[in-house]
């Protein structure tokens, strides 16, 4: 009873923090698109098909990084892929912010053809850097879903599961200022990459002491 009880607790702290961790994706991938409007008003050369190619090269990019990042899943440690993930496409929104300076950096300017095409490809480069380590999120969260819920209720928990990337795309319309939307995005990004993430949560049953469950074939999960 008291290993059932155990079970059940891990198990839900394994939901809930993916939940947390896969929503915490969707603050640093869809910043891009609200940035567009105010890049557009600040650098008017910079077009809307210049950014359409851009997002349209993203889109691809990030459906190629889940396929890749499936295979990766089911071979590697759940909690470092999804932490990797997460801090990379945090560093790189973070240099999303300096795309001007780098860029005049490279070319010496702060205006004119040059300093637009260095702005463009360097922003360019970090969002399909973005969209690389963006495969990284879902992966390792199915990996630990199918790890830890039986298949009885797996479609039950699976369907709550996916309303954490729901909830926060809509929390994403919410009127916050900008000084406390950035503390609010930097605090639950550092707890749920270095708390909840790692430290918080096993991977595996026999890390709480419980067999592992055996999938068909004999491979233990």
């Amino acid at each position: 009873m008291q290993t059932k009880h155990s079970f059940k607790y891990w198990q839900w702290r394994v939901i809930i923090c993916s939940m947390i961790g896969y929503a915490m994706f969707y603050f640093v991938r869809k910043n891009f698109s609200f940035a567009i409007p105010l890049l557009q008003a600040e650098y008017p050369e910079i077009t809307k098909a210049h950014f359409g190619a851009i997002m349209s090269a993203g889109g691809i990019i990030y459906g190629i990084s889940k396929l890749i990042n499936g295979i990766i899943g089911d071979r590697t440690n759940a909690r470092w892929h999804l932490v990797l993930g997460l801090s990379v496409c945090v560093a790189v929104n973070f240099l999303f912010g300096l795309s001007a300076s780098l860029s005049t950096m490279l070319t010496g300017t702060t205006d004119g053809p040059d300093f637009i095409g260095g702005f463009i490809t360097i922003m360019s480069i970090l969002y399909i850097i973005n969209q690389i380590f963006q495969g990284c999120g879902f992966a390792p969260c199915n990996h630990l879903m199918v790890s830890w819920v039986p298949p009885h209720e797996l479609a039950t928990k699976m369907s709550l599961w996916n309303t954490s990337h729901r909830c926060i795309c809509r929390s994403r319309n919410l009127r916050l200022p900008d000084k406390l939307a950035t503390l609010l995005l930097g605090a639950g990004l550092h707890l749920a990459r270095r708390r909840l993430l790692y430290h918080r949560h096993p991977e595996k049953h026999a890390q709480i002491g419980r067999p592992a469950r055996t999938a068909e074939g004999g491979r233990r999960i």
